[in-house]
């Protein structure tokens, strides 16, 4: 068996933790580096007798994880189209809206447990003659991260409640990809208040607290993986370091004045990706050298106003 046939198929569920027919159609999202682990909680039995020997686990809730990176990037030249990673996003609690002609628009979500919001997914993972699958799964961990003249990259690991005792002797699903290519760094700016700057990588990254919702009428007594917090967004940028009177970078830090940034990959027409970052604070401002550059090697975390209701993060595809 060949570890790199693989294809994975995600979608939505119409009723949560009720599993799925999974077909092609659903997977039509390209993953990179995907790799399964069962998670599998036994009960050890030590009884007291006349012997240390303890007797044979009795194995209880069954859960899945599902890890994989996707490109970020419109795929279609359709300004309002969903594209195949939109399911994934909304699956790590970030609400989505579709303006008609417009563009498509995910923000952090504040109802984590409204289903409509953050539906919960059937997943599954072929390999080469073989299929895992999970049902009520959400994403447990989200990161971005960009180099440049590279990709917009997404890592993210989806956990759910696993179908079943065994694997499935079946053959990989062979969806329809899209054929649109992504666009590189070299084809976009990086802004910070107004500053273009001279960045190499830029990342983000949404921890997301979740846990079992417990329901002894479903399969291994878990009905699904629900989100219940999300931490502050956080992330780390690389700009070449600037004189005091273009951008006192400690300064910046040691006032806690925020900063605007903002990242925009392709052009538009369906094929613009645009990340809006409000209110980013620095949390360390350091030295590092790039090629006998010197950069600065700062942390951020994005926040908000105390009586203010925008979003620390945006993310646009038109």
């Amino acid at each position: 068996m060949l570890s790199k046939v693989r294809s994975l198929a995600i979608k939505a569920e119409a009723s949560e933790g009720v599993a799925e027919t999974l077909a092609a159609a659903d997977a039509t999202l390209k993953v990179f580096d995907a790799r399964f682990q069962p998670v599998v909680e036994f009960d050890d039995r030590m009884p007291n007798r006349a012997t240390l020997t303890v007797l044979r686990s009795v194995a209880k809730e069954a859960f899945g994880e599902f890890s994989f990176s996707f490109e970020m990037k419109g795929e279609d030249g359709t300004v309002d189209s969903v594209p195949a990673w939109g399911k994934v996003n909304q699956g790590a609690g970030w609400k989505q809206v579709v303006t008609g002609a417009t563009n498509v628009i995910w923000t952090p979500s504040d109802l984590l447990h409204t289903a409509s919001e953050v539906p919960s997914y059937s997943v599954e993972g072929f390999v080469d003659g073989i299929s895992r699958k999970m049902r009520g799964a959400r994403v447990t961990s989200w990161a971005l991260s960009m180099d440049s003249a590279g990709r917009l990259m997404c890592t993210v690991t989806m956990r759910g409640v696993l179908v079943g005792k065994t694997d499935v002797d079946t053959a990989v699903l062979v969806p329809v990809f899209s054929t649109e290519l992504p666009p590189i760094w070299g084809q976009g700016t990086a802004d910070i208040s107004g500053l273009n700057l001279k960045v190499r990588t830029w990342t983000a990254e949404l921890a997301l607290e979740s846990g079992p919702r417990w329901d002894p009428t479903f399969e291994h007594g878990v009905q699904s993986i629900r989100l219940n917090n999300r931490a502050p967004i956080t992330g780390t940028i690389d700009p070449e370091f600037t004189l005091v009177a273009t951008k006192s970078w400690r300064s910046i830090m040691q006032n806690n004045t925020v900063q605007d940034m903002k990242l925009i990959l392709g052009t538009a027409g369906g094929r613009r990706i645009t990340i809006d970052q409000n209110f980013a604070q620095f949390k360390q401002v350091g030295d590092a050298d790039r090629d006998g550059d010197l950069i600065g090697d700062i942390n951020y975390m994005l926040t908000g106003e105390e009586n203010g209701a925008a979003d620390e993060m945006q993310i646009t595809k038109d």
